[in-house]
């Protein structure tokens, strides 16, 4: 099956399902892939391990499919895993360039801003 995006909305990977596909699901996975594990990426985002295991949960229902998988060291991350961290690295970008836009065009206001996207 192929999937194709409508009404503006951006291709996924095969077998990730968009709804509700959230940005703090994917920086965790973002982390977690740096991280090398779940306990180290908590630490990296001031988060308790198990908020982190229920991000990448909710990520892998969406995927329908298990994203890590548990070495000695730490967690690896699954061929549909490594796939959907391409999609989940972009997006950050895509957010931070965002910020940054919104950063510039306020001039000397200063401050903080906090987007959320859906796919």
């Amino acid at each position: 099956m192929v999937n194709v995006a409508t009404s503006g909305e951006q291709p996924r990977p095969p077998g990730v399902r968009g709804d509700g596909m959230m940005l703090h699901q994917l920086r965790a996975l973002v982390t977690v892939a740096n991280a090398g594990g779940i306990r180290g990426a908590a630490r990296a985002l001031g988060v308790l391990p198990a908020s982190i295991t229920k991000s990448l949960h909710q990520l892998e229902a969406h995927a329908q499919a298990p994203l890590l998988l548990p070495t000695s060291g730490g967690v690896t991350l699954t061929e549909i895993g490594q796939a959907l961290l391409v999609h989940a690295r972009l997006r950050g970008a895509q957010m931070a360039r965002a910020q940054e836009a919104i950063e510039s065009m306020r001039g000397s206001a200063r401050g903080k801003v906090a987007l959320a996207v859906t796919p």
